[in-house]
């Protein structure tokens, strides 16, 4: 309860630096509650209409690379702005259970997740007395490829940051809760002319105690048409009539679990089906002769790698992933001896030459006793994947673990996910394209 009390004082705190901001607080549609499972959300005070705006966040009171400049020397245009917003929060973490001393953002930082011991990329980093560590051997291959990835970008952005950071006594953990409080929080927010920049983002109070949810109403960001960094920040109800107490959400986007596990830390049964096979297609790959011949062709046309297997909105592959199966497909006396052949149309192989032709658009698809071949080759990928996916259920059961329930249920999601979209494509009428 002591704990709840200090969380609406911080809440109350963070409206009263919003209104001293600008913010038109008075009769405020939403506040912060908190949810059954132990977690917070935004919460409706009163009923809302259809596409009503909620609240308006002044431009002041966001975090991002136009508010945080002109507070540090000039060495700080160099930074992108993950690194500067992350090492603004470093420097102004609270310590313990107590309040964030920043002048300029302390009453927002105050209100950030202080405990990030759910997220993988914690268990990577913190390699001491974390028992989420035994979790990291039962992941999914293409995700611990892709929280690789995450900690080199981790990484590459703490050596810029850390001598910045010789003044306060400042850790690589404290970055750590730093950054992932950027990465898994901040929202689009164009500062820049092109609007794929990067920097291109914003911390922005009250909206990030809004959940993801995918499908279903949620919450519509509404910016002002002003340009750049200028601009206020409103959000806008649910196109459905939202009732007094509802749960306000937002969306990500159609992300599939892979995604919401590596960057945010979470998993959705439900959610957008996918799985990556590309460990998969590679180690068959490297079991064929010609394998490496087959890794050039596909490289030289832009299709090696993000070969995927998806359940919604139907059961199906991706392009990039029929591409490769049919290439493997063809007899194994078709593909040219080499890619410099591929100019000479006298030695160019039949079967290649329709392969590419589907590439291109100009054919729907190869004869069918190959298509034929590649619809079974991608039944005994989807065989694969299934029963991977049951060995790591059953090995995930015997997994002596004393953390918190929900953690593990998390890892075991990624597998059923694989399971549940690898039985999706055996049960459907192949072919699929």
């Amino acid at each position: 309860m002591a704990g709840r009390d200090m969380e609406q004082r911080r809440w109350e705190r963070l409206i009263t630096w919003l209104r001293n901001r600008g913010m038109q607080a008075d009769g405020l549609k939403v506040e912060r509650r908190p949810r059954s499972d132990g977690g917070y959300g935004l919460f409706t005070r009163d009923a809302c209409a259809p596409k009503e705006v909620l609240f308006t966040i002044p431009s002041t009171a966001l975090l991002n690379i136009k508010t945080l400049r002109p507070l540090y020397p000039s060495w700080a245009q160099k930074l992108s702005a993950t690194q500067l917003i992350s090492l603004h929060l470093c420097r102004h973490r609270p310590v313990a259970d107590g309040e964030s001393s920043d002048p300029a953002f302390g009453p927002y930082i105050s209100t950030l997740p202080r405990d990030f011991s759910f997220h993988p990329l914690t268990w990577l980093v913190e390699e001491e007395g974390l028992q989420y560590r035994v979790l990291l051997d039962h992941l999914p291959t293409a995700v611990s490829r892709d929280l690789k990835d995450l900690e080199m970008r981790f990484s590459s952005d703490w050596v810029v940051c850390q001598e910045h950071l010789h003044d306060v006594s400042r850790t690589e953990s404290d970055y750590l809760w730093a950054w992932l409080n950027v990465n898994t929080r901040c929202m689009y927010y164009r500062v820049k002319l092109s609007a794929s920049d990067p920097d291109n983002m914003a911390l922005c109070p009250v909206m990030d105690f809004a959940n993801h949810r995918p499908e279903g109403p949620h919450m519509q960001p509404r910016p002002t048409k002003e340009f750049p960094a200028r601009a206020n920040m409103s959000f806008a109800a649910p196109e459905a009539y939202t009732d007094a107490g509802e749960e306000l959400y937002f969306s990500y986007g159609p992300h599939c679990n892979r995604k919401l596990f590596v960057e945010y830390g979470f998993a959705l049964r439900g959610a957008n089906g996918e799985v990556d096979v590309d460990d998969l297609v590679e180690r068959t790959m490297r079991g064929r002769a010609d394998g490496k011949l087959l890794q050039e062709l596909l490289e030289n046309e832009g299709y090696w790698g993000d070969w995927t297997i998806h359940s919604s909105p139907e059961p199906n592959i991706s392009f990039r992933l029929l591409a490769a199966m049919r290439l493997l497909s063809l007899p194994t006396s078709q593909p040219p001896a080499s890619p410099d052949e591929l100019s000479s149309t006298a030695r160019q192989p039949l079967g290649f030459e329709q392969w590419q032709q589907t590439l291109y658009g100009s054919r729907d698809c190869l004869p069918a006793d190959i298509e034929e071949q590649c619809r079974i080759s991608v039944m005994q990928l989807a065989e694969k994947i299934k029963a991977r996916a049951s060995d790591a259920l059953a090995a995930l059961d015997q997994v002596d673990w004393d953390g918190p329930v929900y953690v593990l249920n998390t890892v075991k999601v990624l597998w059923e996910e694989e399971r549940d979209v690898a039985d999706a494509v055996l049960s459907c009428n192949l072919p699929l394209w």
